[in-house]
Order: C-alpha cells, then sequence, then structure tokens
C-alpha cells in the first residue's frame, strides 16, 4: 500500500455508522496534520488494501504508513470504537520524530562550517523533507542561501 506522500494515514472503520459519526472527521489535529502532507484515506471493509494494513486485526483500525507503504504504526479499536486521542498522538509521534531527526541535520549541517558540499546535502536533505516538518525546511533554504548553493 503506497501513496505519493511522506506519510499516509489509513482509516478503517468497522461500519458506515461509524463512518458518519466518528470523531476522525472533525479532529482539528488531525485536519492540521493534512497540512503537512499527511495524506488521510479511508479504506472500506471490501478493499483489498484491507488485509494488508489489518494483518488479522479487528476494524476500527488506523494505520499510519510511509510512502513505501511500511507501516509505522496502529491504533486499534477498544470494544469497537477508535480513540481519535490515540490516532492524533500516533500522527503527532512520528512528526515529531521527523522533526527532531531533522532538527539533528541542521545541526550537523551548521558544524560542517568547511565542508559545503556536507553541509549542503545535509540542507537539501532537510529541505526536501520540508512538507513534513515546514520548520526546519525554512531552516535548510536559509543554509542553502548562506553558503551560496541551492
Amino acid at each position: 500500500v503506497s501513496v505519493d506522500a511522506p506519510l499516509a494515514l489509513f482509516w478503517i472503520p468497522a461500519s458506515t455508522d461509524e463512518l458518519r459519526r466518528s470523531a476522525m472527521l472533525t479532529s482539528d489535529d488531525l485536519t492540521l496534520f493534512s497540512s503537512q502532507c499527511v495524506a488521510m484515506r479511508v479504506v472500506r471493509l471490501n478493499d483489498a488494501r484491507l488485509v494488508a494494513l489489518a494483518e488479522g486485526v479487528e476494524p476500527p483500525l488506523a494505520v499510519l504508513t510511509d510512502r513505501a507503504g511500511h507501516v509505522l504504526g496502529r491504533v486499534t479499536g477498544d470494544h469497537g470504537v477508535l480513540s481519535v486521542d490515540g490516532v492524533e498522538d500516533l500522527v503527532r509521534t512520528e512528526l515529531d520524530r521527523r522533526a527532531a531527526e531533522n532538527d539533528a541535520m541542521l545541526d550537523r549541517a551548521r558544524a560542517e562550517a568547511n565542508d559545503v558540499e556536507a553541509a549542503a546535502a545535509l540542507y537539501r536533505a532537510v529541505w526536501e523533507a520540508r512538507c513534513t516538518c515546514p520548520r526546519q525546511g525554512r531552516e535548510a533554504k536559509k543554509g542553502l542561501r548562506r553558503i551560496g548553493t541551492r
């Protein structure tokens, strides 16, 4: 299962009633995360992707994957109810992990003052992740300008 986005959140509701009434539909945090290139997809019970995502777990279920379709985490329903807080925490934790990883690359790029090529490579890597880490992307762009590369 792959989506052309850095992260994809697949929601597998247990029923059409849940699909209509779930807090997943009105979550402000999930809406905000979509602005950071987290694709949101609903997977219906008869969808072939369900087999790969659910791995024997009964819906409701939310699965977070990376661009290549590797599962990064799951939130399973408790007594038929999916915790929107748990889903928000799952996505937030992954975005925070990526932000910390990009902060570390920015620190390494700043430390490479004598090696412009190494610094530029690090800044470019952070720039490529600008959608999930916008603040770090802006800093990488400034860093690239500062060292005279693009």
